[in-house]
C-alpha cells in the first residue's frame, strides 16, 4: 500500500477537453496552478503495481496518439510525440523526430507568403534541398512555435528554449514556424500497462515489446500540482531474448577487451563504452542508411562470457551497427558514433620528414606519390619520410614514406580504406603493412625500387640478403 497518488491532476490537466490541443484548436497553455487536485486510494496489484484498472484506462485516454473531431476525421494529437525515440531527460529529446507527426497548424496560420517561401531556401536547414520539387512530391506541414511551446510546457513543463536536441527540426525564426516534411503515418504510441509511485515520482510501464525482452517506462515528476514528462527509455526484461536487451543492461565489468580493426587507436574506458551503448540501444534506427555506405570505423567488444560485440559505423553521422551471436541491429546513437569515429584521431600526429634525404630521392618519392593519386579526386599530401633500417657496409637504406591522402568530395575517402583507417576528418592514412609499397630502397645513392612493410617486418628487409648481387636482384637490378 503506497498511500497517496496525487494522479487524478495528470490526467485531467492531459485528457482532451480540459485544456489540452488535441490537435484541433489552440488553448491556453495548462499551469499547475489551474488544475484542481485530488487524491485517490489505490491497491497495488502485481500486474498493475500501484495503478487502478481505471487509472491506467484514464492515463491511456490521456496519452492516445489521436483524437476524433465533430466531423469524424481523426487528428493526430500532438503528444505523440514525446513517444517517437527514447530519452534519458525530456530536454535531450530530438526536436526534429517529435515533429515529425505533429498536428500541421497552417489552417490557424497566415497563409504562406512568396517572402516566407523564398527565404526558406536561404536557410542552412534546408541547404541542398530542391524544395520546389519536394513540396510538388511531398506534403509541406507548418507548425507554429507557440503551439510546440504550449506542448512542451503542457506535458514536460518546458519550452523549444530548454531542449540541446534541435538540429534535426526545420525552423524559420523570423516567421516562428517549424516546417515538417511527412508524408507517412507512424505517431508515437504509449500503451500504459502499470506502474508505480514514490514520492513524487511516478513510473508508467507498457507492456513486454514484440516478444523481445523490454518494455517502454514513462517516468513523471510532480512539480507543484502538475505531473510532468521527465523520461521515456527502454527497459530491459529479460537480456537474452534479443540484442536490443542484452545491450540495455550492459557493464562495464562484462567487457573483457577492446580492439580496433587495426590493433592500435583511441580505446575507450570499458565504463565509458558501456554506458555509451546502453544510452544507444534506447533508439533504433533504419539499416538501409548504413548499408548504402559500408563500415569505416569499427571495434570489437570481447566480452567475459565469451562473446564478443562487433560495432561498426559508416559516413552516415550518427548510426550505429551491432552485432552478437548472429543478431544484427542499428541504432540511432550520436555519442557512440563519434566515440567510433575518432577512434584513430590524435590530437598531436608528429609527421617526420628527413629534408636532406627527400631532396635527393625527390624525383622518387614524388613519382611514386604521383601514382598513388590514381584518381583526379584524390589528394595525397607527404606526412613522413625517414630511414626505417640501415647496412652500413653496403650504404643501403629503407626509407618509410608516409602519406595522407585525401577526396573531393571527402566521403570518396571511405572506399579507400581496404589498406588503411580513415580519421574522422576523413584523411586517410595507408598501413603499409598490407603489402602496398611504403618503403624506398637504396643503395649508395641510387634508387632500387619500393617494397610493402610486410618485407621488412616480417622477412627481415636488407638482413636477408648476403650479398650486394642478391639485393639488387630483389629489384630486377
Amino acid at each position: 500500500m503506497r498511500g497517496k497518488l496525487w494522479l487524478l491532476a495528470l490526467v485531467l490537466a492531459l485528457l482532451p477537453g480540459c485544456g489540452e490541443r488535441a490537435g484541433l484548436e489552440s488553448a491556453p497553455a495548462v499551469t499547475p496552478e489551474a488544475e484542481p487536485v485530488a487524491t485517490m486510494e489505490v491497491t497495488p496489484t502485481p500486474d498493475r503495481g500501484d495503478l487502478t484498472e481505471e487509472e491506467v484506462e484514464r492515463i491511456n485516454e490521456a496519452f492516445h496518439y489521436h483524437a476524433e473531431a465533430e466531423d469524424g476525421d481523426i487528428t493526430t494529437r500532438p503528444v505523440n510525440g514525446f513517444f517517437l525515440s527514447h530519452y534519458a531527460d525530456v530536454k535531450e529529446m530530438d526536436l526534429g523526430t517529435f515533429l515529425l507527426y505533429y498536428p500541421d497548424d497552417s489552417g490557424t496560420l497566415e497563409p504562406m507568403s512568396d517572402d516566407e517561401r523564398e527565404a526558406m531556401d536561404s536557410l542552412p536547414c534546408f541547404e541542398g534541398m530542391n524544395l520546389k520539387n519536394l513540396m510538388n512530391i511531398v506534403p509541406l506541414h507548418r507548425i507554429s512555435r507557440a503551439s510546440v511551446d504550449e506542448t512542451l510546457t503542457r506535458y514536460a513543463g518546458i519550452t523549444t528554449e530548454d531542449l540541446t536536441n534541435k538540429d534535426g527540426a526545420f525552423y524559420m525564426p523570423d516567421y516562428e514556424v517549424y516546417y515538417t516534411f511527412t508524408s507517412d503515418y507512424g505517431p508515437g504510441t504509449f500503451v500504459c500497462e502499470g506502474g508505480r509511485v514514490e514520492g513524487d515520482t511516478a513510473v508508467l510501464w507498457t507492456a513486454e515489446r514484440w516478444g523481445e525482452g523490454w518494455r517502454e517506462e514513462l517516468t513523471l515528476k510532480r512539480e507543484g500540482e502538475g505531473w510532468y514528462i521527465r523520461s521515456f527509455l527502454r527497459v530491459a526484461l529479460d537480456r537474452e531474448k534479443s540484442l536490443d536487451t542484452f545491450l540495455l543492461g550492459l557493464t562495464g565489468e562484462e567487457i573483457e577487451e577492446v580492439s580496433t580493426d587495426w590493433g592500435f587507436g583511441n580505446v575507450p574506458e570499458k565504463g565509458q563504452l558501456a554506458e555509451s551503448i546502453r544510452e544507444a540501444a534506447q533508439n533504433r534506427s533504419e539499416e538501409w542508411e548504413y548499408e548504402r555506405e559500408g563500415t569505416t570505423w569499427d571495434m570489437t567488444v570481447y566480452l567475459k562470457d565469451g562473446t564478443h560485440l562487433g560495432l561498426g559505423t559508416s559516413v552516415a553521422e550518427n548510426i550505429v551497427k551491432t552485432d552478437r551471436k548472429g543478431q544484427t541491429e542499428y541504432f540511432y546513437a550520436p555519442e557512440l558514433y563519434w566515440l567510433l569515429r575518432t577512434e584513430y584521431d590524435s590530437e598531436e600526429r608528429e609527421n617526420v620528414i628527413d629534408q636532406e634525404a627527400y631532396e635527393t630521392y625527390q624525383a622518387a618519392v614524388d613519382s611514386y606519390l604521383t601514382q598513388e593519386a590514381w584518381d583526379p579526386a584524390v589528394r595525397v599530401k607527404l606526412t613522413d619520410f625517414y630511414a626505417r633500417q640501415e647496412r652500413a657496409e653496403w650504404d643501403a637504406q629503407v626509407w618509410v614514406i608516409g602519406m595522407e591522402l585525401t577526396t573531393d568530395p571527402p566521403e570518396l575517402a571511405v572506399k579507400l580504406v581496404g589498406n588503411g583507417y580513415v580519421d574522422s576528418k576523413l584523411r586517410m592514412y595507408p598501413i603499409t603493412d598490407c603489402g602496398s609499397s611504403n618503403l624506398l630502397v637504396t643503395m649508395d645513392g641510387e634508387v632500387l625500387g619500393f617494397h610493402g612493410v610486410y618485407w621488412l617486418m616480417e622477412e627481415g628487409g636488407l638482413e636477408q640478403y648476403d650479398t650486394v648481387e642478391e639485393l639488387r636482384a630483389e629489384f630486377g637490378k
